[in-house]
């Protein structure tokens, strides 16, 4: 194998979501994941990369098997601490390269996002960016994948503070937040459910947590107007649903459904 087949690494932050509080415990968990990116060897006999990494005071003993990708992402990292980072090439019965040139980097904490809670129970939550970045404030009551919703998408003002209120927090026995660094859907698609002898549609879907939110559709596929059907709040969880029955449900496979907030 060619020696320093791995022969550039651009390192750049990858800020997907930074800061993780509970409601209940607010003490923070910071996270300040790196995303990493190499230029693909020349040599038709490399079959993968695996990237090693450590701090600069420690041996290297992190290793990552990339494969035939690109790009990795670290996510354990701690701030403020210099890491030390190289790359090395296998082909395929395994055998590695020698190291590539070695990269320094030294990640930075990201802001920290501080909870206060008021004395009607509500969650007061700031946070800090650049001014101007539009960002959102998502909760999760288990922070299990798929759980997260969007409380509500903030703009940082002109000293790039983010102040958000989650007044339905007193609702619940536990909460997670966490900043995404770019909007987020406020809804989730409507789920358009119709019972066995289609007398009855439910509708369903998520929204912020106490929102009220107008169910609207479009009676005819050629039509421009929406029509209001009902309104519905959504609960503490952000779940709302409505049911449909009646003449209605006859052209609901032609209908189109969407939902506003007041």
């Amino acid at each position: 194998m060619r020696k320093n087949v791995v022969t550039r690494m651009v390192v750049w932050f990858l800020f997907v979501a930074g800061i993780f509080c509970s409601a209940s415990n607010v003490s923070a968990i910071v996270a300040d994941p790196v995303k990493l990116g190499w230029s693909p060897a020349s040599d038709a006999s490399v079959k993968g990369y695996i990237i090693y990494y450590g701090a600069t005071n420690q041996p290297t003993t992190n290793r990552i098997v990339a494969g035939t990708n690109l790009t990795v992402t670290i996510n354990n990292l701690q701030a403020n601490v210099t890491y030390k980072v190289y790359a090395t090439s296998y082909n395929g019965a395994g055998v590695e390269s020698p190291p590539s040139n070695q990269v320094l980097l030294t990640p930075k904490a990201l802001p920290r996002l501080n909870l206060s809670r008021q004395a009607n129970g509500s969650m007061k939550l700031d946070y800090n960016l650049t001014p101007g970045t539009v960002c959102a404030v998502q909760f999760s009551a288990d922070m299990k994948p798929g759980s997260w919703r969007t409380l509500t998408n903030v703009t940082a003002d002109l000293v790039g503070g983010i102040i958000a209120m989650d007044s339905t927090a007193a609702w619940v026995m536990q909460r997670f937040y966490r900043v995404v660094h770019s909007p987020q859907p406020l809804f989730s698609p409507i789920s358009v459910v119709k019972s066995a002898n289609s007398n009855v549609l439910l509708l369903s879907f998520t929204a912020p947590p106490g929102a009220g939110c107008h169910i609207q559709y479009l009676p005819q596929l050629n039509s421009s107007l929406w029509q209001t059907l009902s309104h519905v709040t959504a609960d503490a969880e952000g779940n709302a649903a409505y049911t449909v029955s009646g003449p209605l449900t006859l052209l609901s496979l032609s209908q189109f459904y969407r939902v506003i907030l007041e």
